[in-house]
């Protein structure tokens, strides 16, 4: 249910790849990622892909 809203939500925002991580009491229950990284780089999203940072510390900022 929650993988096919990512999925809906990354179709909808045209973004080819995300990386996402649960954390529950303070432990890392699963880590990884869906899709790619960029279209031109076809590798599926891990634990381990790195992406740039962008404008996406503006969110985090604001958020903290």
């Amino acid at each position: 249910m929650l993988r096919q809203f990512i999925t809906d939500a990354m179709k909808a925002l045209d973004v080819p790849g995300v990386g996402l991580v649960f954390i529950q009491d303070g432990q890392v229950v699963w880590e990884g990622g869906l899709g790619v990284p960029r279209l031109s780089y076809p590798a599926p999203v891990d634990a381990h892909t790195r992406f740039m940072i962008a404008s996406n510390t503006k969110l985090m900022a604001t958020m903290l």
